[in-house]
């Protein structure tokens, strides 16, 4: 199997699920596609408001792999030396305790969590169990290093620039509370109150700095 049909397969897995599954790779995500000049695919990136970050698809086509990625947005760079020793023992304890999912480090020191999956083993319930496991792994940092608020926070602004969006497409204020108490599962007076919010942004063109 090429690469772009494991890619091909992977927006078809995350695309036909069920918003009622515990398992947050069976939901029905939204996906954007990035794509370079001559037409590959380069980057997916898959939101769902009812998960605290996005994940992100990238295919390494000269290594026949492809990486998923949760970036719980932990900032290092403000850490002193004996903060980042201990923040670096945890994520070795992580690394040790997993054998699918991996801590590492961008260029600024940023810890993210991947998951590599080789072409062309990969399979539809490989793929869930890789995306399940990493959220979980997520969680499990969150909870240990003190960062749950911050991924609260970063889930909300994720949120809030969906439901934008489509008020910017010209969503009606009911298919907008539709869309956050079925797929968020926000009560619907406060689904209610998001949307007046976010269609009044679009007429206004101001923005949505709240919720």
């Amino acid at each position: 199997m090429s690469i772009e049909k494991s890619i091909e397969k992977i927006v078809k897995w995350l695309t036909e699920g069920t918003d009622e599954s515990k398992n947050p790779a069976e939901w029905v995500w939204e996906i954007d596609v990035s794509r370079s000049k001559e037409g590959k695919i380069v980057l997916l990136e898959a939101f769902h408001p009812k998960a605290p970050l996005k994940l992100v698809v990238l295919p390494i086509y000269d290594e026949s792999i492809i990486r998923l990625i949760v970036d719980p947005l932990y900032p290092t760079k403000f850490l002193d030396k004996i903060e980042k020793l201990k923040l670096y023992y945890s994520l070795l304890r992580l690394n040790l305790a997993s054998h699918l999912v991996k801590t590492c480090l961008t260029r600024d020191d940023d810890v993210i969590f991947v998951v590599d999956l080789k072409i062309p083993e990969i399979g539809k319930q490989e793929f869930y169990d890789a995306v399940e496991t990493l959220y979980m792994t997520v969680a499990y940092f969150a909870k240990n290093v003190g960062w749950g608020d911050e991924i609260e926070k970063a889930h909300v602004r994720n949120l809030v620039e969906a439901v934008v969006e489509k008020a910017r497409k010209g969503e009606t204020k009911q298919q907008i509370i539709n869309y956050l108490v079925k797929k968020a599962n926000i009560p619907p007076k406060i689904a209610e109150k998001i949307a007046e919010k976010a269609v009044k942004t679009r007429k206004e063109k101001t923005t949505l700095t709240y919720i």
